[in-house]
């Protein structure tokens, strides 16, 4: 999905099969998928842009010799000819493969595999390589053996696995021969669920990765399959519209992230499944903390989306202990609550000598922040102050996050010691300490 692309083609809606429309599909990332259409599937005498019945699915077939399905279809642009009208189509998503589908309710597959960015980097699964060179010798042996898959139960009849792939050279040139190995994300089920169903799989995964790196990983190649064993006629692939938040050519190494596999490889198991039997649950936590993650917002947006977030997680955590259904607490009491949980992972990173002064500060600039007037307000001035508290409550929610799923204090002292991503945190918690002393 990292590739423009355009095809020219026929088109028609399930309902009216026989009559087709010339156009051209066109894909972008950033633009997502566009139909232009030489005609219309329907007659429009008003001579105006049709307000209703967008069909929700268009069927094709492209110049690449494949069928299309578009999925949640709608009319962007309508040029009215009595011989040659132009419709244009923006579409949610679509599915290329050697077969199209009618409705919604056809689109069921048994597996999705997915290329992720990051994935590889962030499991480092190198044991497949054997390199044997002696100094002085003109012989250097390589050996590659491809290593196990990591697979683990997402309950009675889906299986979540990291599987290794690899790409050989066909021809060597420029005496160069390279061995390229990556880690694909495969979700399987033992029998045919909707193509959405696998998706949001795939999502929560996506999601999880997102704690790990501190950063967001797109999905760079998606397909499907209607059974276990892959077979090239039984490969559908899988489109959407999505913005690349860094190169995708780019790599990390571990201490670019937060928390690599090696870290929590004996606890994955348990952690994954905790994470997909609580995700839904705890949709109204990560919308906002994921959302103060983007480059696009504002400091005073993302510092009251932290807030939110971390509201809504000691309420989730209280309401969890207390098995009351409904909790009153407040910003300044979740943290609180939350760092009297996790006080030997926050103070790794995090000076705070009083958690009562730490949670008031935090409330009054939130209230001050969600009341002020934006033109005059002194706070939206005061940008390095309002960094230095997105940084910390950043850090003080990942890290409860990550132990509430299972990371122990142990590697998360660990991880958080190591990783860059908090070095700014440690840089200050060592200064103030220093201004003590």
């Amino acid at each position: 999905m990292t590739e423009r692309f355009e095809y020219k083609g026929r088109w028609w809606v399930p309902e009216n099969p026989d009559y087709e429309v010339p156009g051209l599909i066109k894909y972008s990332p950033e633009s997502g998928i566009t139909l232009e259409l030489i005609g219309q599937f329907k007659p429009n005498k008003d001579k105006i842009m049709p307000g209703n019945g967008s069909p929700t699915i268009i069927n094709g077939y492209a110049s690449n010799n494949k069928l299309f399905t578009l999925i949640d279809c709608r009319i962007s642009f309508y040029q009215y000819n009595p011989n040659l009208p132009i419709t244009n189509y923006h579409c949610g998503s679509m599915i290329c493969g050697s077969e199209c589908f009618s409705n919604k309710s056809e689109i069921r597959f048994r597996e999705i595999v997915v290329s992720i960015q990051f994935l590889n980097d962030w499991v480092q699964l190198n044991s497949g390589f054997h390199v044997e060179y002696q100094l002085g010798k003109s012989d250097c042996k390589i050996e590659y053996n491809k290593p196990k898959a990591i697979s683990l139960k997402l309950g009675t009849h889906c299986e979540l696995s990291l599987i290794p792939c690899v790409r050989f050279p066909v021809i060597i040139s420029n005496n160069k021969a390279t061995i390229e190995q990556n880690v694909n994300l495969c979700i399987s089920q033992d029998y045919y669920v909707q193509f959405g169903t696998l998706i949001n799989k795939v999502l929560c995964f996506q999601h999880l990765l997102v704690i790990f790196l501190q950063r967001f990983p797109s999905l760079l190649k998606v397909t499907f399959y209607r059974d276990k064993k892959v077979k090239a006629q039984d490969q559908y692939e899988y489109y959407f519209g999505q913005n690349f938040a860094e190169d995708t050519d780019k790599k990390l190494q571990w201490f670019d992230m937060l928390l690599d596999y090696q870290y929590i490889e004996p606890d994955f198991s348990s952690i994954v499944t905790k994470w997909y039997s609580e995700y839904k649950g705890l949709l109204n936590i990560y919308i906002p903390y994921f959302h103060s993650l983007s480059k696009e917002l504002n400091l005073n947006d993302t510092y009251l989306n932290i807030c939110r977030a971390i509201e809504a997680f000691g309420r989730h955590c209280l309401v969890a202990k207390s098995k009351s259904k409904k909790s009153k607490l407040k910003l300044g009491k979740a943290i609180v609550y939350l760092y009297n949980q996790y006080k030997d992972s926050m103070d790794q990173v995090l000076s705070i000598n009083y958690i009562l002064r730490f949670a008031r500060k935090v409330t009054k600039y939130r209230n001050d922040l969600t009341h002020a007037n934006p033109i005059i307000s002194k706070q939206d001035k005061n940008f390095k102050k309002t960094y230095d508290m997105i940084e910390q409550l950043r850090a003080f929610l990942t890290i409860a996050l990550l132990r509430y799923h299972g990371v122990s204090s142990n590697t998360l002292k660990h991880s958080l010691n190591n990783s860059y991503i908090y070095s700014y945190l440690r840089m200050k918690k060592k200064e103030k300490e220093k201004e003590k002393s």
